[in-house]
């Protein structure tokens, strides 16, 4: 059998809205990249992990192979993981073998980089199977999105940040250049054309991005409103944020159409012990 064929943005999904900000993010991460096999970018639900992965492997140098996109989400199952690597680098199974047997021949020769994204609810699975091709394929590098580190020899985890977020007292220039308040005008005017942030509203733009801790997701929902709601309205139902902010894009995955869902995603993933620590201390929030 050969081995993939290369295909540099085959696999790479192109989003139709604009990368915002992160451009020392983009550069760090590249360079990380260069530097070691495995990086890891870690971070909160909604901080952008996927979209900043995404954008280092499109913007990484060109190699002979990939960069290719191996996505976990929607995956339940340890067992699967093998498969669901093979069908995303178009690698065909053989019958009577291990999927993981033929993986590894099959890359043992691909030089490129391969973004592995959503590994947290397979988080054990995803460190043997990564570990184990990184140990058998010299020229194949891995950036992953989790949620918690692999936790594997020669990973280097990058922890995302959030949105930088305009200080009190800003100016309106300061205010205008926060990333956060780049993220709300720009997805604001998808659903509201003539939206503008100006003098007499930046506050309250501002405010809101604070409230929201520059988290990217929580940004983007509380801009979707706009076309119904003024900022006022919006700023106060932020008390209620989790049954607030919802009605994200029908096309994104089910953890990332409300905020409540995001951290859903993440209680879900705690063991019976950390379930039961959290609702305990939930009662002094």
């Amino acid at each position: 059998m050969e081995r993939p064929a290369a295909h540099p943005y085959r696999a790479l999904p192109v989003h139709a809205s604009r990368f915002i900000g992160r451009q020392r993010e983009l550069a760090e991460v590249g360079r990380l990249v260069g530097r070691s096999r495995l990086v890891t970018l870690t971070g909160a639900a909604g901080s952008g992990k996927t979209r900043l992965a995404l954008e280092v492997a499109a913007w990484a140098p060109r190699k002979r192979d990939g960069p290719c996109l191996v996505e976990l989400a929607s995956l339940s199952e340890a067992g699967l993981l093998p498969h669901a690597f093979a069908s995303a680098l178009e690698i065909r199974e053989v019958q009577a073998r291990p999927v993981l047997d033929t993986l590894q021949e099959r890359l043992a020769g691909y030089e490129g980089l391969i973004v592995v994204d959503n590994c947290e609810h397979l988080v054990e699975a995803c460190a043997e199977l990564v570990d184990r091709l990184l140990r058998h394929c010299p020229g194949l590098t891995v950036l992953a999105t989790s949620r918690e580190p692999l936790h594997v020899d020669g990973e280097v985890a990058w922890q995302v940040p959030t949105f930088s977020l305009p200080q009190d007292g800003a100016s309106m220039r300061d205010t205008m250049r926060a990333e956060s308040v780049v993220l709300f005008v720009e997805r604001a005017r998808q659903t509201a054309r003539q939206f503008e942030i100006t003098a007499s509203n930046a506050l309250q733009v501002a405010a809101i991005c604070r409230r929201l801790d520059g988290i990217p997701l929580a940004i983007e929902l509380a801009a979707a409103r706009v076309a119904v709601l003024d900022l006022s309205s919006i700023g106060e139902k932020l008390d209620d944020r989790f049954r607030f902010l919802t009605g994200g894009l029908r096309t994104a995955p089910q953890r990332q159409r409300t905020l409540r869902a995001a951290v859903d995603w993440s209680y879900d993933l705690l063991t019976t012990a950390e379930r039961q620590l959290f609702d305990r201390l939930s009662v002094f929030a």
